[in-house]
């Protein structure tokens, strides 16, 4: 959600997306958490093209969003 992230919740608490993914991260349905992803989304090494929407593409955002939609079901 960007730098300013969600508004009027309080998240349940905050994580760190980690670098190389590879976590689980047990996210719980109706439950809003703060995830730092500036390690992944700022790291542009061995990336031919960066920048705007592009720094998303990388298999932890992936991770976390299939996570999520994984505590949904």
């Amino acid at each position: 959600m960007g730098s300013d992230g969600f508004q009027a919740v309080k998240p349940a608490e905050d994580r760190a997306m980690p670098a190389q993914g590879g976590t689980s991260y047990g996210l719980a349905p109706g439950t809003f958490y703060r995830i730092d992803a500036a390690s992944v989304i700022n790291d542009t090494t061995n990336e031919s093209f960066s920048g705007a929407h592009s720094d998303i593409k990388k298999f932890p955002v992936a991770q976390l969003a299939a996570a999520a939609a994984a505590a949904h079901a």
